[in-house]
C-alpha cells in the first residue's frame, strides 16, 4: 500500500472492538494483541472476494497491512505520527541527537567485531532491553500527548531494531 494512501486510513479505525478508544492520545499505544488478532481474523473473513461479494482484493490487502502494522510496535508509532501530520518518521528518518547516535554506532561496531557466543547474546539481551525501553518511552510520550518525544522515540526504536536484525544477520 502507498505511503499516501496509508497516510488516510486510520488503521485503528478497522478495528472498532479492540481500538475502540482510537489512537493515542485518545486511546493507548500499548495495544492487546490477542484480541486484535482475533478481531484481523474475523475481519479478514469478511472482506475475502470469496466470502463477501462486496470485498476486494484490495480491501484483504488493507485489512492485513493495518494488521502488520498495529502489531508492530515501530510501525505503530509511525502510523500515528503519520495521522498527526509528521513526515519525518519513515525509514529514512535520522536523529539529530549527536550523543545517541555515537552510542548507536559504538553498540554497532561492538556487535560486528564480538566473536564470543556468549558475550554476543549479552550483547543481543541489552540492546532488546534498550528496545523495551524505547518502546515504553514512546508510550509515555504518546500518554502525555508529547508529539516531538514520540517522534524522536520512534527513529531510535529504529535504529535498535535494525541492531536487532544485524545479530541475525539480517543487516
Amino acid at each position: 500500500m502507498s505511503k499516501i494512501l496509508r497516510r488516510w486510513i486510520n488503521y485503528y479505525s478497522l478495528f472498532p472492538k479492540t481500538l475502540a478508544a482510537g489512537p493515542p492520545p485518545k486511546g493507548p499505544f500499548e495495544i492487546d494483541t490477542k484480541s486484535l488478532r482475533n478481531e484481523y481474523l474475523k475481519a479478514q473473513q469478511q472482506a475475502h472476494p470469496d466470502v463477501n461479494s462486496g470485498a476486494t482484493a484490495a480491501d484483504s490487502a488493507t485489512l492485513g497491512s493495518a494488521y502488520r502494522t498495529l502489531l508492530d510496535p515501530l510501525l505503530r508509532s509511525r502510523h500515528i505520527l503519520e495521522l498527526q501530520g509528521s513526515t519525518a518518521v519513515g525509514e529514512d528518518a535520522s536523529l539529530d541527537d549527536e550523543e545517541l547516535l555515537m552510542n548507536i554506532l559504538m553498540v554497532r561496531e561492538e556487535v560486528s567485531e564480538c566473536e564470543d557466543p556468549a558475550e554476543r547474546a549479552k550483547l543481543e539481551q541489552a540492546n532488546n532491553e534498550r528496545i523495551e525501553s524505547t518502546i515504553h518511552k514512546i508510550s509515555q510520550a504518546y500518554s502525555e500527548n508529547d508529539l516531538e518525544t514520540a517522534q524522536k522515540a520512534t527513529i531510535e526504536l529504529g535504529y535498535w531494531i535494525k541492531l536487532r536484525a544485524a545479530f541475525h544477520g539480517e543487516d
